[in-house]
């Protein structure tokens, strides 16, 4: 490109200078959300990729009698029996998560969110290397650990951590089993990882690595294959293999579904139940969705640049005829367009990373994710960039360049130009194409938001969790649990308490037990461990019968079930005295009414009620009385440290619990928003640009209709009644795609919104609005400007 031919792309650029900042802003939003969400979801399926051979490692993972998730959880002895049976896997290791321990060294107490209890196989299953110690041998004995790098450094400074004792306090550990030996130092987990945990305790510390139970699933087993090929010949053999390992009780699990899930799929797939510690679960959703409203985005800025390109064309007829007559072929044309599309495309790749570098510390913080977008820390991203920017560059180009190449010199020296038919219509789907775009996202973001205000409005009419506090550490109290909960209920804006080991919003529950007498012997409800105060707290509803009274000495041996227990257990006509068994038979006293202990992604789950052992239950819940909550929190604060004045409480509201669940939700329905703003943005401004031109080209039209008559309406409505046409065929294009999609999304949830046809009228009538409010201000302008400027006018 010579100085003279770069000058004259300049002077092109300058001479239509809005509309070519227009398209540099078009470009400029189209590149932005692109960088961002190419980091968002490189990082996303970059989790678990940190193993050697990760190819190899898989979860075993069982759906349970046709269940709508997998779950996670296998017994103690199927590991061993695995590894037995099945000459394709190289070793395994079994995963115990222990939540909410203390590890206490000298007078430094260190809260841990979650510990790890793992077999001695741990490190050649994953293939980590210790930075300090034998990973052969570090979990081999009783009473051994490993530690991370950072851990090792706040308990222990610079002293050497191997050989030092840690004591731990919690509810798995025993005065036989507090105290362990660091064997190891290894270095802290990736972020991009589904492992979390800080030390890893050997699994043979605890007297649950004994239990020879089959059907008792607590904890999660990982295998490396020798050959990654031959999962599906371990999937294929599973079934037989569970047979035989089930034996006499193989009926009761014959329903279940076993498969092996790759560690590279855990992260993402949310139809596998995941553990309460992995709080920044991902979604192949969000790989899915957010690529597609970016391409659509693109497809709107390009569509913008091009439809302006076009109409600018008209207005450079003589320049081109007079450069076709000294000569200039087809590639005069390309290159124009091409250069002067590339020169803009550029510019605004700048403006994009300059801004990125502005906002890009918000949105690490809104995705939560430890996201690299330095653009020069990483030469792949700087080429792929580069690239993405030079192919906007070259398509924005080729269409303008191509019509305008093809025509004859004497379409070029006419006085006014008309468009060919085949110009006519390709500019027309353009527009259509852009107008569908902007139906399907808001139609997309209407969908989304109500679906989330349908979960919030489901939940809140079966639990008041906004009211109800949680105590997480209620172990820390020992023997004191009871005298601290009479203190509590004392308490200045407290209204009632309970002591329990299961509560709403966390999805650990423990499937297990089996009815004595029903048909569906076969059938098992989620055990959740309770005392007499817990339907009051949570305000649940009592349907038939009674809930545990301590009057009644016989309640230990009593239960009670949820509706959706009842109708499993083909128990509808008469619940009240049927026996359920455990590791003792239980006799149903009451019936309460259903209410959603997990995410509405599952259906409400058979749930079966039981007064706590002594010393099980390790949560308190606090109903709160609402115009008190600061007052309450404060003295619930307070009598805490009067009791265990060297352990720091733990509590959180329960509907915070529930909101975790939905996060994911939220942060995509509101990037999808931010998404559809910017399209929409981007519409009509090319909308505004479009017009401005056509009026342009059609002013001595207006002016002549004007002094034969013509009504400033009728001018309007001349102008507007167009582009109420493409919008139609849009809205008929855009609708059942869109309602195709949501209806998709929409599957992810047992309980969900309608698409209703209000929302299909409310998407076309905003589009429609949004159009004609950018052109109508125009028209109207044109409208009523005297008619002898617009005859005087070239």
């Amino acid at each position: 490109m010579n100085w003279y031919f770069f000058r004259q792309i300049l002077r092109g650029i300058y001479r239509n200078k809005f509309n070519s900042l227009v398209k540099i802003i078009g470009i400029t939003l189209a590149i932005i959300p692109a960088m961002l969400i190419w980091s968002f979801i490189e990082h996303e399926k970059s989790y678990d990729r940190n193993f050697p051979g990760y190819e190899q490692i898989f979860r075993v993972i069982r759906n349970w009698q046709e269940d709508k998730k997998f779950g996670v959880h296998t017994s103690v002895p199927f590991l061993p029996a695995l590894l037995k049976e099945f000459p394709e896997i190289e070793t395994g290791t079994r995963l115990w998560p222990l939540y909410g321990q203390d590890a206490v060294v000298g007078d430094i107490i260190y809260n841990e969110e979650v510990i790890l209890a793992a077999d001695s196989s741990f490190f050649s299953t994953f293939r980590m290397d210790l930075l300090a110690g034998d990973k052969s041998t570090a979990l081999n004995d009783p009473g051994s650990l490993v530690i991370s790098k950072s851990s090792a450094g706040k308990l222990f400074g610079p002293d050497d951590p191997i050989g030092k004792n840690i004591e731990f306090e919690g509810t798995r550990f025993s005065t036989d089993n507090k105290l362990f030996t660091v064997k190891g130092v290894y270095d802290d987990f990736p972020l991009n990882t589904h492992l979390k945990g800080n030390f890893i305790l050997s699994f043979q510390s605890f007297i649950t690595s004994r239990n020879s139970n089959v059907t008792n699933h607590m904890l999660t087993t990982y295998i490396r294959l020798k050959n990654p090929q031959n999962e599906a010949t371990v999937e294929e053999k599973l079934p037989k293999f569970m047979e035989s390992f089930y034996g006499k009780q193989y009926y009761d699990y014959a329903r279940s579904t076993y498969l092996l899930q790759p560690v590279t799929d855990i992260h993402l797939n949310t139809t596998v139940n995941y553990y309460e510690y992995e709080k920044a679960k991902g979604s192949y959703a969000n790989i899915y969705i957010f690529p597609v409203l970016v391409f659509l985005i693109i497809i709107i800025s390009c569509l913008n640049f091009i439809n302006l390109t076009v109409a600018e064309g008209v207005s450079r007829n003589k320049e081109f005829g007079i450069n076709k007559i000294w000569g200039a072929g087809k590639s005069y044309y390309f290159r124009t367009y091409i250069s002067e599309s590339l020169v803009l495309t550029f510019v605004a790749l700048v403006v994009a990373l300059f801004i990125l570098d502005l906002i890009s510390p918000l949105f690490i913080g809104f995705v939560e994710r430890d996201l690299d977008l330095k653009l020069y820390s990483n030469p792949s991203r700087i080429g792929a960039t580069l690239i993405l920017a030079f192919l906007i560059g070259i398509l924005n180009g080729i269409y303008p360049a191509n019509l305008y190449s093809s025509k004859r010199m004497a379409d070029y020296l006419k006085v006014k130009v008309d468009p060919s038919v085949k110009q006519y219509y390709v500019q027309k789907i353009l527009q259509i194409v852009q107008f569908a775009i902007c139906i399907f996202l808001i139609f997309g973001s209407f969908i989304v938001f109500r679906q989330l205000k349908y979960i919030d409005n489901k939940i809140n009419q079966t639990l008041k969790s906004e009211d109800v506090l949680v105590i997480k550490n209620a172990d820390k109290l020992e023997s004191s649990q009871e005298v601290f909960m009479a203190e509590l209920k004392k308490t200045n804006g407290i209204l009632n308490v309970s002591l329990c080991g299961e509560v709403p919003g966390l999805a650990d529950y423990s499937h297990w037990g089996l009815p004595v007498d029903s048909a569906a012997f076969n059938s098992h409800v989620a055990v959740f461990y309770t005392d007499h105060n817990y339907l009051d707290v949570l305000d649940m509803q009592l349907i038939k019968g009674r809930f545990f009274d301590p009057e009644f000495s016989t309640d230990n041996s009593a239960v009670v079930l949820n509706e959706t227990a009842v109708k499993t257990l083909g128990w509808e006509a008469d619940p009240l005295g049927k026996r359920y068994r455990l590791n003792d038979t239980f006799s149903v006293i009451g019936i309460v009414k259903d209410i959603h202990f997990t995410s509405l992604h599952n259906e409400i789950i058979p749930q079966g009620f039981f007064l706590a052992p002594i010393n099980y239950a390790g949560r308190i819940l606090v109903k709160v009385q609402s115009d008190m909550v600061p007052e309450a929190l404060r003295n619930v604060r307070r009598l805490w440290t009067s009791f265990v004045p060297n352990r720091v409480i733990k509590y959180n509201f329960l509907n915070e619990d529930f909101d975790s669940w939905y996060k994911n939700e939220r942060k995509t329905g509101l990037l999808a928003v931010l998404l559809t703003f910017i399209a929409i943005f981007l519409s009509g401004l090319g909308f505004l640009a479009l017009v401005l031109l056509s009026i342009h080209n059609k002013t001595k039209e207006i002016g002549i209709r004007k002094v034969n008559g013509a009504k400033a309406r009728e001018i309007i409505y001349m102008l507007n009644f167009k582009y109420v046409k493409l919008i139609a065929v849009a809205f008929v294009i855009a609708s059942p795609l869109a309602w195709y999609a949501m209806h998709r999304w929409l599957q992810n949830f047992a309980y969900r919104t309608e698409i209703t046809w209000w929302i299909f009228a409310l998407a076309g009538s905003i589009t429609l609005g949004i159009a004609l409010l950018t052109i109508s201000w125009q028209s109207w302008r044109a409208a009523t400007r005297n008619p002898v400027e617009a005859l005087r006018y070239e």
